[in-house]
């Protein structure tokens, strides 16, 4: 369930700069929804180690 929170928090965020905030925001949330999502792929990377192509982001 911890995936799906960081995944949830990144896209949330990412989708309410896209309407309610201005620029600045618009800048700092795409950051934060990047982590999230390279934090997401971490813990899927544990899970599915086998998978690595599907995540571009991870090294």
């Amino acid at each position: 369930m911890k995936i799906v929170g960081f995944s949830i928090i990144g896209f949330g965020s990412f989708a309410f700069s896209l309407f309610y905030l201005p620029y600045e925001f618009f800048f700092v949330a795409i950051v934060i929804g990047f982590f999230s999502l390279r934090r997401v792929e971490k813990e899927l990377m544990k899970i599915l180690p086998h998978q690595r192509s599907m995540f571009p982001f991870s090294k």
